[in-house]
Formats: C-alpha cells, structure tokens, sequence
C-alpha cells in the first residue's frame, strides 16, 4: 500500500527506475493511485522551481 505523498513520490520514482507497477502499489486500489498521482503532482512542482525561467 502506497501512503500519502511521500508514498507516491517514492512509487514514482521506482516505476521511473523500471520497477513493475504491480509490484510498487496496489493496481486495485484507488488510494495507491491518488497517492502515486499526487507524488508526481509534487516532484514536478520541486522540480519546477529549480528550472530556469
């Protein structure tokens, strides 16, 4: 099971490593993918600041 943003940051980041999905959340479960969708959210509004204008 996939927690909170952190959870879903984490997720993320195995899935972008080639981790199989089935085995970083729970395929069925709505909550594992609201948290992997707001980890994405997250890591690209961390990342955004970093990026030049």
């Amino acid at each position: 099971m996939v927690e909170g943003v952190e959870g879903g940051a984490a997720a993320a980041v195995r899935l972008a490593g080639g981790a199989p999905l089935r085995e970083t959340l729970d395929v069925t479960d709505p909550g594992d993918w609201l948290a992997l969708d707001a980890g994405v959210r997250e890591a690209v509004r961390e990342r955004a600041r970093f990026l030049p204008a």
